[in-house]
């Protein structure tokens, strides 16, 4: 069976195990509450779910199993649902048929020739399907319909409240009447914890939500709320939650053992499958973090050069080591964090986004090593690069021998297989990976030429290796569960096929967000490219430079200010998460167009409530 046909065999498990959980999670009495204006009942979309799993796709693959190129009947959707209400079958009932439906199809399946899966039938208005496209909608039809299930049960604003002469709440009341055993949850946690979190960009007022579980596109919190991720494990998580290679990948080796301490296949498959997707990975170097892959890259540039400074740019971010948190937040002037020395920031040199002069003057410094960039941008896109401008820098850092690094550990793998080098054609010296690399694990990787790779090599030199090796060792690098993952990962990524999905979902959820800024006349912008969206409020993206490339990299940092903590607590209302601190977020290969289209619905829908607030600008 091939990697693909196995994939949409394990979607369709995965997507009635999606579909369980839904139902099961449905607090009591969901499915019988009135349906919303416009829109079905839980009851009536679980209804229409067994209908079409049953009647259409499991119909329609049976037939062109045992038929030769038969023509496909047209399904009667509404007389079907219609009749299917009418005998009054219970959620028990038809949950049961929707997943022993699926189950019989996997069975049916899971043997079948590859090449039989391209046998065709024929629709008098839909045209040809084949074996594997009916298949493949089998997963992502259930998935939708889960989607929509959670949301027809999901607790509408004040429903909690009696009485007809309650004030509307607030979006904060809201969300604190809404939310109580996460409330209780914080009050526990800033006992124990520096501000209640392990990380800065969870802490928000009024206080955080806390998830009890997450799968596919999205998580559930503790109080029954159901989100659309669209932090997705801080973009880590291409693939979506709990993936079915990547949980079958961590449990298998799980059960081998999980640290060695001695080297095993693993890693050096790990490390054969980046070489093959990323530009310029001639060697690579595994790590567990973003951070650690940075410090490294930039050691590995002074010890090949000889040199002592770097540059980097206002608003990008490149970990939390001590040479590179100069200028990552407005005001550029002030570190990103308390604690270093100045001395130590004297080697950081920083240079102004997309001004190749400055960088051109910083250069003619003997001691600058090496460039340091998010390559597509600030803090994932926040501050857009210029192709131009990149395409430029790559000339001039090669003209003045200066080592050119790309931190890729948003976008590697992510754009395109071979992240933002391949997406804008331009190849650095060394590139940092991390998230995607590792399928959602803690782990990380530094690749890039031969001859600077190997300053961290053994030479056999006692003197060299002492003097003037780069030292390098973690505890738990390409330790093995990690790799088990990486390698799961990149087997599925290699192709290309996710990432080009994820930035055609990208593409369609911005141009949906932007014409319901433009329906409703608020003055915005959502913007950002492949999989990745920044939303700004307040300023469109002529007034912000978007357009011609002359924007402010402060402003943009700055964001929407209070407005856009607001926002977010609107979004999460209405049923979808994202980064509150830069207003952005990741798209996963988990979410399907319907997500997608719930998300542009939130976002009309919390642009209304904050208008109602008199809170936009």
């Amino acid at each position: 069976m091939t990697p693909a046909h196995r994939t949409i065999l394990d979607r369709m498990r995965s997507s009635a195990d999606v579909v369980r959980r839904t139902v099961k999670a449905a607090p009591p009495g969901r499915f019988t509450r009135p349906p919303r204006e416009g829109e079905w009942s839980a009851l009536e979309t679980l209804t229409h779910l067994r209908d079409v799993v049953v009647h259409v796709y499991g119909l329609r693959i049976r037939r062109l199993l045992y038929e030769e190129a038969p023509l496909l009947a047209d399904f009667d959707e509404e007389g079907y649902r219609r009749a299917s209400l009418a005998r009054g079958e219970t959620t028990g009932d038809l949950l049961d048929t929707i997943v022993a439906e699926h189950e019989q199809l996997v069975r049916l399946l899971q043997t079948l020739p590859d090449a039989e899966w391209s046998r065709q039938g024929r629709h008098p208005s839909l045209g040809v399907m084949s074996i594997e496209f009916l298949a493949r909608r089998v997963g992502e039809h259930a998935e939708e319909h889960a989607a929509q299930i959670a949301a027809a049960v999901t607790p509408r604003p004040c429903e909690a409240m009696s009485g007809r002469s309650r004030a509307m709440p607030t979006i904060e009341q809201e969300y604190i009447e809404t939310r109580p055993k996460s409330r209780a949850l914080y009050e526990r946690a800033v006992r124990n914890m520096p501000s209640g979190v392990a990380h800065d960009g969870r802490v928000f007022s009024p206080f955080p939500f806390y998830i009890e579980r997450a799968d596919s596109a999205r998580k559930w919190d503790v109080d029954g709320h159901i989100y659309l991720d669209c932090w997705s494990g801080h973009g880590a998580l291409i693939l979506g939650h709990n993936h079915p290679a990547i949980v079958a990948a961590i449990t298998e080796q799980a059960k081998r053992g999980l640290h060695y301490s001695a080297c095993h296949e693993l890693e050096v498959r790990w490390a054969e499958l980046i070489r093959s997707c990323v530009p310029g990975a001639e060697k690579v170097r595994f790590t567990m973090t973003g951070t650690e892959t940075t410090a490294l890259a930039v050691r590995v540039a002074r010890v090949a050069t000889g040199r002592s400074k770097v540059v980097k740019f206002e608003g990008h971010f490149h970990g939390v080591h001590d040479g590179l948190v100069a200028a990552v937040k407005d005001p550029f002037e002030i570190p990103m964090s308390a604690g270093v020395p100045k001395a130590t920031l004297a080697s950081t040199l920083v240079a102004r986004h997309n001004d190749l002069a400055l960088v051109t003057e910083l250069l003619s410094d003997p001691e600058v090593a090496a460039v340091i960039l998010e390559p597509a941008g600030g803090r994932s896109m926040t501050v857009p690069t210029n192709p131009a401008f990149l395409r430029a820098l790559r000339e001039l850092t090669r003209e003045r021998g200066v080592v050119l690094i790309f931190d890729e550990v948003v976008t590697g793998l992510r754009m395109a297989p071979g992240g933002a080098q391949e997406y804008f054609g331009v190849t650095a010296d060394l590139t940092c990976l991390a998230k995607a690399v590792a399928g959602g694990l803690p782990g990380a990787a530094l690749v890039g030429r031969t001859d600077l790779m190997d300053t961290i090599a053994f030479a056999g030199d006692p003197k060299r290796d002492r003097t003037h090796r780069v030292a390098d060792q973690g505890t738990y690098s390409a330790a093995p569960i990690v790799a088990a993952a990486g390698v799961a990962a990149l087997e599925i990524l290699k192709a290309g096929e996710v990432q080009r999905e994820l930035n055609r979902k990208g593409d369609r959820l911005r141009a949906g967000m932007n014409q319901v800024l433009k329906t409703r006349g608020i003055l915005g912008v959502v913007y950002g490219a492949s999989s990745i969206f920044r939303i700004h409020l307040g300023a469109d993206a002529h007034a912000l430079g978007l357009e011609d490339w002359t924007f402010d990299a402060a402003r943009l940092d700055r964001g929407m200010g209070p407005l856009g903590a607001k926002l977010h607590l609107a979004m999460l209302l209405n049923g979808v998460d994202y980064n509150r601190g830069s207003a952005n977020g990741w798209l996963n290969a988990a979410m399907t167009d319907a997500d997608i289209d719930q998300m542009v619905d939130a976002f009309d829908r919390s642009l209304d409530r904050l208008r109602r607030e008199n809170t936009l600008p």
